[in-house]
This record gives structure tokens, C-alpha cells and sequence, in this order.
């Protein structure tokens, strides 16, 4: 929605909007990197470059300590771009409700009986019948 020079997003603020940018950037980042870090370890096993005189290379070491360092932090991240989208779906269901009451609050009483003479008729009616169980 545009208003004169300036842009409104009614149900996400900058603010969110912003937040959830930097929280999917960093996303990309760690994930990148984790990707990375596999790689390497992935090269290192294949080439039987991970063990020497059966004993785990410091490097090996180093790389699965940066990997599960990773994961964790990638974990927070993913918990908080959760967090993120529930405020950004609550705020646009109150936005789509705010939008419901203003609809029908500039619904004149004209328009009402115009849609209920439309569709209200004898026609389109549906009779339903209660039938109670018998004992």
C-alpha cells in the first residue's frame, strides 16, 4: 500500500522485516560454512588423510570441534527465524482482522439489504431438519 512518498506494510513492521533479513543472512552464512567444514572432513576421510598410526590428525579433530560448534550455532539461528515467522504470521493475522472490521464498519446498511436480497432468496435456501436419536 502506498500513501503520498511513502510505503506501509500493514502487518510488517521495518523493524521485523529488517531483523528477519539479518537472522536469514546469517542463516545462509552458517550454513555455507558448515557445508565448508563437511567437505573438508568428507576430503579427508576419503583420502585416508584423518587417522595416522590409527589415531584421529589434530586437523580432524579441529574440523569435527568447528563442525558440532556449528551445528549448534545454526540450531539458534534456525530456533530464532522460527520465532521470527510466528510474529510476522500473528501480525498479519491481526492485520487481515483489522482489515475485516474496517470492511464492515464502511458497509452502509443499503449494501446489506442489495447482498441479502441477492442471495438471500427462496431459491438458495438449504432447510435442514433435526432428527433427534431414538432410544
Amino acid at each position: 500500500e502506498v500513501r503520498g512518498s511513502r510505503i506501509t506494510q500493514p502487518y510488517k513492521t521495518a523493524r521485523v522485516a529488517e531483523a528477519a533479513q539479518k537472522v536469514t543472512d546469517r542463516l545462509v552464512k552458517q550454513k555455507t560454512e558448515l557445508a565448508e567444514i563437511q567437505r573438508r572432513i568428507a576430503y579427508l576421510k576419503d583420502n585416508n588423510k584423518h587417522k595416522v598410526a590409527g589415531r584421529l590428525t589434530d586437523t580432524f579433530k579441529d574440523l569435527q570441534g568447528k563442525e558440532a560448534l556449528l551445528k549448534e550455532r545454526l540450531k539458534s539461528t534456525q530456533a530464532t527465524q522460527s520465532k521470527i515467522v510466528s510474529v510476522e504470521k500473528t501480525a498479519e493475522t491481526l492485520a487481515s482482522k483489522e482489515a475485516q472490521k474496517q470492511a464492515l464498519s464502511k458497509a452502509k446498511k443499503e449494501d446489506l439489504q442489495r447482498v441479502a436480497k441477492k442471495y438471500f432468496t427462496q431459491d438458495s435456501r438449504t432447510i435442514l431438519q433435526y432428527m433427534p436419536k431414538q432410544k
